[in-house]
């Protein structure tokens, strides 16, 4: 059975991912995977293997019972399967290393945003999942509305693998039943608008059937633009798509991606490209 993995610390922020979460798998029909990653806070340099090993074991079984309940108060009413995990680790190695082992389809994260410190590691903790992983990531921010989803809008940058990319979206949406938008920013600094509004109807011929628009809004940057559009267009959910890992780390898509994840009110998807 395909599944989603949800990391979860047990707060409130987890919690809201969780239930977006469950809503996701609902729909996809997949099964949920709750982990919770924990480490020795309070270990000493000098204690004994055992002395370790023995912590471990307690905070596992902690980990194990607290997960136990949040399946309870949360997924009651879930209809397909759910596995526990506690592992002790770095959080996004373990992420990683668990969406490998059960080939997730999605993982789900929840993140604070960039307010406080502790804000800042969550953030950090999300960013590292969401540039190493190989599967799709929501991210959750505490302040969004989880509502339900009607409309999609996908910032496209016009290259590589979008018909792809665009399906995988569109099969997300038609589960719920929402309208897809591919969004194309302009720069301000760029004569051609002719030629991005042809490669925007060029695509859409591949999906004549489908909920779907091409839409082209001005902007000197990725950030500006997709603002200046949701500022006055309805949006429930956000995709971007990743590069390749070789490319992550450019201006454009690390800028873009980091300002999404760390500040931004509405739940975000994050695709492999």
């Amino acid at each position: 059975m395909k599944s989603v993995i949800v990391p979860t610390d047990f707060s409130d922020t987890a919690k809201k991912a969780l239930v977006f979460a469950s809503t996701v798998a609902q729909n996809l029909n997949l099964d949920l995977v709750l982990l919770h990653v924990f480490n020795l806070t309070g270990s000493l340099p000098y204690e004994s293997p055992s002395q370790i090993e023995q912590e471990i074991y307690e905070a596992q079984k902690a980990s194990d019972k607290q997960l136990a309940i949040l399946k309870n108060q949360c997924l009651a009413e879930f209809k397909n399967e759910v596995k526990l995990l506690s592992i002790y680790g770095v959080i996004s190695e373990v992420i990683e290393q668990v969406s490998e082992q059960v080939k997730a389809d999605f993982i789900v994260m929840g993140t604070r945003g960039a307010k406080d410190i502790w804000s800042n590691i969550m953030g950090s903790n999300t960013y590292q999942v969401v540039k190493n992983s190989i599967c799709p990531v929501f991210v959750i921010p505490d302040t969004a509305d989880i509502q339900d989803m009607k409309n999609i809008i996908y910032a496209s940058d016009y290259t590589n693998n979008e018909v792809k990319i665009v399906r995988n979206i569109v099969d997300i949406a038609d589960r719920f039943k929402a309208k897809t938008n591919i969004l194309h920013i302009h720069d301000v600094e760029e004569p051609n608008l002719a030629d991005d509004e042809t490669l925007g109807d060029w695509l859409l011929t591949f999906f004549e059937n489908e909920n779907i628009e091409s839409h082209i809004t001005l902007g000197s940057n990725a950030i500006e633009g997709i603002e200046n559009y949701l500022q006055k267009n309805q949006g429930d959910l956000l995709v971007l798509a990743m590069k390749d890992r070789a490319f992550f780390d450019n201006l454009f898509h690390t800028s873009v991606t980091k300002h999404f994840i760390q500040d931004f009110n509405m739940p975000l998807l994050v695709l492999p490209k």
